[in-house]
């Protein structure tokens, strides 16, 4: 069997996108560090060689003196004489260069150094060591001491005795094995501090986001009808936490709410299926046999009668399913005191038919809403009190305005409703007593109060109950002020 699941590619998973961009930040992090510790190194071997170019010096400077060697040992021969401005326009470093009469190289000086020295006028009175390069000239006027870096050589350059400019030099060569050394060390090292951060990186995405891992799997079971299922939430992270009591609060909210359909379903099965029953039976039983006309019109009659108890339970349903898709109720001006007496006028003939004594107490309550429902939550509780109780009760209709609130309340001297009844009371489909419900012959569905709870819920509103058996009811409903006028 194929999985349901579908394919993402490894660029939507959040643990490779945290991956990669932990790998690129490491990586750069790697890099600026090698870098960082190539210059240091390349700078340590520089000034290591630096060191050795200025103990070059040293031994130089009696030879290059005024009356130093050279003059011990005699002028050179007319020959390199005339060829003073040749050298100093073609540099220690050119092809055929003339050697200087009596110079040796010093045991000192390395075949991989070189030193020249210029007399005042620019003529060399001295050279050693390897060829100097090209590029090594005398400088009429540059006089200071200085250390540079060119073409792949490290100078030394400085002011001797008798104003005679000294150069020592080497090629950078010398301490690219190091460097290169150096280089491999810091790859390799860098390199495995790469593949050991990426693995702890791993690891630490992996463990960390492991509680999301479990809520998926929870909600998955949820899915597949284990409604019970509830995440743990106690052991969730900080930032998880809030997640996990959101999700199991929806989670609550399904399981709850598919059990009240499972019952409403029942419910309202079981409530249609006897009105059916009636009408089936009834005619059934006149079709059985002949009949005088007297039993046909019982009949029927009885069976319009359960008919129009369906079509009431049926249109009762889809108002509450309805109001349970409406988020809000329309907002049309009204005064609650007129919807009240208006009930109460259209109702006088069930109020006399019960014996019941009706008290208004009516103050002015403007209030914004939709007047239909409001119509139906007045209607319905006035008809609970009259006809959920003996005849002759006293019932008493108020209207307020209070400084946060607009009140209606309906109370009744009859028999009360137990503390236990009262708290499935607003349930759909849930009577308090099925003789008690049915005493003045109309029958009840149960829906009544729930579709009150309903209205007054989507005006914002709330609807309570306070009871005491043998001492009557009271139903209390409030509306905010961001409700009224």
């Amino acid at each position: 069997m194929k999985s349901s699941k579908p394919f993402l590619p490894w660029w939507k998973s959040i643990t490779w996108r945290i991956q990669l961009w932990y790998g690129v930040a490491l990586a750069l992090a790697i890099a600026a560090m090698t870098i960082a510790f190539y210059r240091y190194e390349r700078e340590h071997q520089l000034d290591r060689l630096d060191a050795r170019l200025a103990d070059l010096v040293r031994p130089i400077l009696p030879q290059v003196a005024p009356g130093g060697a050279r003059n011990r040992e005699g002028p050179p021969p007319p020959r390199q004489r005339g060829e003073g401005a040749e050298r100093r326009a073609r540099g220690p470093g050119g092809e055929g260069r003339p050697e200087m009469p009596g110079r040796k190289v010093p045991e000192w000086l390395s075949e991989s150094y070189w030193a020249v020295a210029w007399d005042p006028q620019g003529e060399i009175v001295y050279r050693a060591g390897r060829p100097a390069p090209d590029f090594v000239a005398y400088e009429e006027g540059r006089i200071a001491d200085e250390l540079r870096t060119r073409e792949g050589h490290r100078m030394m350059r400085f002011m001797g005795p008798g104003r005679r400019v000294i150069v020592v030099g080497a090629p950078l060569t010398l301490i690219e094995p190091q460097l290169r050394q150096h280089t491999r060390k810091l790859i390799g090292v860098g390199l495995g501090l790469f593949g050991g951060g990426l693995l702890v990186g791993w690891l630490i995405v992996r463990w960390g986001l492991r509680p999301i891992g479990v809520i998926g799997r929870t909600a998955t079971e949820i899915a597949e009808g284990d409604l019970s299922k509830r995440i743990d939430s106690a052991h969730a992270s900080r930032e998880l936490h809030g997640l996990a009591e959101v999700l199991n609060t929806t989670f609550a909210k399904l399981e709850a709410g598919i059990k009240e359909r499972e019952q409403f379903t029942a419910d309202a099965s079981h409530e249609l299926r006897t009105p059916l029953t009636v009408v089936i039976g009834q005619i059934q039983q006149l079709l059985s046999a002949e009949r005088p006309g007297q039993e046909y019109r019982e009949g029927l009659l009885t069976a319009e009668r359960a008919a129009q108890r369906m079509k009431k339970l049926v249109e009762e349903l889809l108002l509450l399913a309805r109001l349970d898709e409406a988020r809000h109720a329309k907002r049309d001006p009204m005064d609650l005191a007129d919807v009240v007496r208006t009930v109460a006028s259209e109702m006088r003939g069930l109020v006399a038919k019960r014996d019941a004594e009706l008290k208004l107490d009516l103050q002015p309550a403007p209030l914004m809403g939709d007047r239909d429902a409001i119509v139906r939550v007045v209607a319905n509780l006035l008809g609970n009190a009259l006809q959920h109780n003996p005849t002759g009760v006293s019932i008493r209709i108020w209207t307020r305005k209070g400084e946060r609130e607009v009140e209606l309340g309906v109370q009744d001297s009859g028999e009360g409703i137990g503390q236990e009844e009262q708290k499935h009371l607003f349930e759909r489909f849930y009577r308090v007593d099925t003789a008690r419900s049915r005493r003045s012959g109309v029958g009840n569905s149960g829906l009544g109060l729930s579709i009150c709870d309903a209205f007054v819920r989507q005006h914002g509103g709330r609807i309570e109950v306070e009871s005491e058996i043998g001492r009557g009811s009271t139903f209390l409903v409030t509306f905010p002020l961001n409700s009224s006028s």
